[in-house]
């Protein structure tokens, strides 16, 4: 497995970079886009690059219930 944003500030910048290195590692390697995917680019990301798996946070931000 390798993780890269197609030497891009985000992965979805690095499509094309990306795109190259899925279709170039065939199977062999997975190349797992990351760096700046999320939920409304995740689906493009993966269409565009023929990728099938992604690496996010899937972060959300949760209020505390704690009581001072």
């Amino acid at each position: 497995m390798q993780a890269s944003s197609g030497s891009a500030a985000t992965a979805l910048a690095g499509v094309p970079l990306l795109k190259e290195l899925v279709e170039q590692a065939d199977g062999r390697i997975i190349i797992m886009p990351g760096c700046g995917v999320n939920s409304d680019n995740a689906a493009t990301i993966l269409k565009a690059t023929g990728a099938k798996e992604i690496h996010a946070s899937a972060r959300k931000s949760v209020g505390s219930g704690m009581k001072f």
